[in-house]
């Protein structure tokens, strides 16, 4: 997993990354953190057109013009004016510059900080969760790990 920080309504915070959450992070920053504005896209020769919602339209399944990976890549030589060198990109604000090249690995020192921050703050939320919603948790917590043994 890939953590990033990344900025929601101006609030810095650190994410989990897979690749669909990348593109929606990027379609986000792109349309003004407007969840409206990216349903309501036109620009429909954007590679990342397809998976700007975090999922493919039932509408697109089985008609999608390129993986996730690809589309990435695609968007990332747009962006550096089709310059073949992304992996030297720069922008390391981007959602998806962990993604932008294939086989690249994330800087495990960054990453290591990242996850003690992504973490933290899922701590926080669970110490903020009512108490109902955390006994009904820790049941289902319970109940899987019973399973599992």
């Amino acid at each position: 997993m890939i953590y990033h920080k990344i900025k929601i309504h101006g609030t810095p915070k650190v994410v989990s990354l897979t690749r669909t959450k990348a593109i929606r992070c990027h379609c986000l920053e792109c349309q003004g953190n407007s969840s409206d504005e990216v349903k309501e896209c036109t620009v429909t020769d954007c590679p990342l057109h397809e998976y700007r919602l975090g999922h493919v339209p039932e509408e697109l399944k089985g008609k999608e013009r390129y993986t996730r990976s690809k589309a990435i890549r695609l968007k990332c030589k747009d962006c550096a004016e089709n310059n073949p060198a992304i992996r030297d990109c720069g922008c390391l604000t981007c959602p998806t510059w962990h993604y932008r090249g294939s086989g690249h690995v994330p800087d495990p020192t960054q990453q290591k900080e990242l996850k003690v921050a992504y973490n933290k703050k899922k701590n926080q939320m669970n110490r903020q969760m009512p108490e109902a919603a955390r006994q009904k948790l820790e049941a289902f917590r319970e109940a899987r790990r019973k399973a599992k043994a």
